[in-house]
C-alpha cells in the first residue's frame, strides 16, 4: 500500500499534463516510448457503466502514455509491472462517470474500499480539460493492482471520453521489524 501512496504525487503530475492534452509524445519524455496494450473491453473486475461505446483504434494519449511509463517503471517495481489501457466514448457527462464509480460499486467487484470518494472533478484540481479522475487500488495473489479512470469532454456538443488505465505489479513485500 506504501507503493500506491507514492502514486499520489504522480496523480498530481498527470492532471498537470492533462492541462496540456493535446502536447504530442515527444522523444525522450517517460512514456514517449511503446505504447501500452490497448484492449477490446474492460476486465471482469471493472463494471461498465451504461451507454459507453468501444472507441477502438484510438492512440493512447500521450499523458496516459507518460503516467503508465511512470507507474509501471518506478512506482510498481520496475520491469515486472504491466500496463493497459481501453477507451469508450458516451453521451453521459464526466459527472455521470464520477457519480457510476463509487468506492462502494468497486469494492462490490474486488477493489479496496475507501471512506472517501476516489474520483476527484479535474476543474476543482487545476486541470478543467478533465471532467473526472478516479483512481482505485487492490492487491492479491502476490500482486497490486491500480484503476485509473478518466472523463475527458472537449465541450457538451461532444462525446465524453472515457479512459481506464489499469496497472499490475508485484505487491511490496513487508518489511519484518526487529
Amino acid at each position: 500500500m506504501n507503493r500506491m501512496l507514492k502514486a499520489v504525487p504522480l496523480c498530481a503530475l498527470v492532471l498537470a499534463m492533462l492541462a496540456c492534452a493535446g502536447v504530442p509524445s515527444i522523444p525522450g519524455l517517460p512514456g514517449a516510448g511503446a505504447q501500452p496494450t490497448s484492449l477490446a473491453g474492460l476486465w471482469p473486475d471493472v463494471p461498465a457503466m451504461d451507454g459507453m461505446t468501444l472507441a477502438p483504434g484510438l492512440q493512447v494519449p500521450a499523458f496516459v502514455n507518460i503516467l503508465l511509463t511512470v507507474l509501471t517503471k518506478q512506482a510498481l517495481g520496475g520491469d515486472a509491472s504491466t500496463g493497459e489501457w481501453v477507451d469508450f466514448t458516451t453521451t453521459k457527462t464526466p459527472d455521470d462517470v464520477r457519480a457510476f464509480y463509487t468506492s462502494d460499486l468497486m469494492a462490490t467487484n474486488g477493489w479496496e474500499k475507501n471512506a472517501d470518494s476516489t474520483c476527484f472533478n479535474g476543474a476543482e484540481q487545476g486541470a478543467p480539460q478533465v471532467g473526472a479522475v478516479c483512481f482505485f487500488a487492490k492487491q492479491g495473489d502476490g500482486k497490486e493492482t491500480l484503476l485509473l479512470i478518466l472523463a475527458t469532454q472537449e465541450d457538451t456538443s461532444k462525446p465524453t471520453n472515457v479512459f481506464f488505465v489499469r496497472i499490475v505489479g508485484n505487491a511490496a513485500t513487508p518489511t519484518p521489524k526487529p
